[in-house]
């Protein structure tokens, strides 16, 4: 009987300091870990992109950086663009693939696949507003994630929901099939009347920046010695 009591005893005080000191805090634990987890992946996702905006920055990737137009460009101005028959490289990818050269964008090169997929498709003339989506979301992908997944738009949403590609190629034909069957070729020339669609609610500043960088894209052909590519 004394035996038993001094075991009671021994149990109700350690057991009781075992339950306090280590099982409630591990089933807090437990019960917080579905908040906690998703929270510091937030966290270091934004450090990432406030490093990678400050590199970004820091290497002063602004547009008109190099005003020089290079020699292979000049070549390829073209004496006639008024009429249908364009000779040699269509000025809208020439002119493209200078607004890219001239942000350090790993979107140069690509200018003819934006023209072709604009052609393509049906969309608007100038093929501006892909390249001044791909300048809003992500400086043409100048943050390194985006260019990782090969999504200069932010297409598919944040987070998980973002879509990769596998090259940038397939990123301009999905993307210029969706703006232009899902929403409209008249979205394309008033990113204002889609910025909450595909922005967010929240987004008011989303569609005029769109179409201020159109009017620089379109500026620059002029700078360039061809016709504006956004003909009002």
């Amino acid at each position: 009987m004394k035996l038993y009591v001094l075991a009671h005893s021994f149990m109700r005080r350690y057991f009781s300091g075992l339950l306090w000191y280590c099982v409630v805090p591990g089933a807090v634990f437990l019960l917080t870990l579905p908040f906690v987890v998703p929270a510091i992946y937030y966290l270091e996702k934004q450090a990432t992109v406030r490093a990678d905006h400050q590199t970004y920055e820091a290497q002063q990737f602004t547009f008109g950086r190099a005003t020089q137009i290079p020699q292979e460009v000049q070549k390829n101005r073209l004496t006639a663009v008024g009429g249908g028959n364009i000779a040699d490289t269509d000025y809208r990818a020439i002119v493209l693939d200078e607004f890219f050269r001239r942000n350090d964008s790993p979107l140069y090169g690509y200018g003819k696949v934006f023209v072709e997929k604009c052609d393509q498709y049906g969309a608007p003339f100038d093929c501006t507003t892909l390249p001044a989506i791909a300048w809003v979301e992500t400086r043409l992908c100048g943050y390194s994630f985006s260019h990782d997944q090969r999504n200069c738009w932010g297409f598919g949403g944040s987070g998980p929901n973002r879509i990769w590609f596998d090259d940038y190629e397939d990123a301009i034909d999905l993307i210029t099939d969706r703006l232009v069957n899902a929403y409209g070729p008249q979205y394309m020339t008033n990113p204002e009347s889609m910025q909450h669609v595909y922005c967010g609610p929240h987004c008011n500043s989303w569609g005029p920046g769109v179409q201020s960088m159109r009017y620089t894209i379109s500026n620059l052909a002029v700078e360039m010695g061809y016709p504006p590519l956004i003909r009002d």
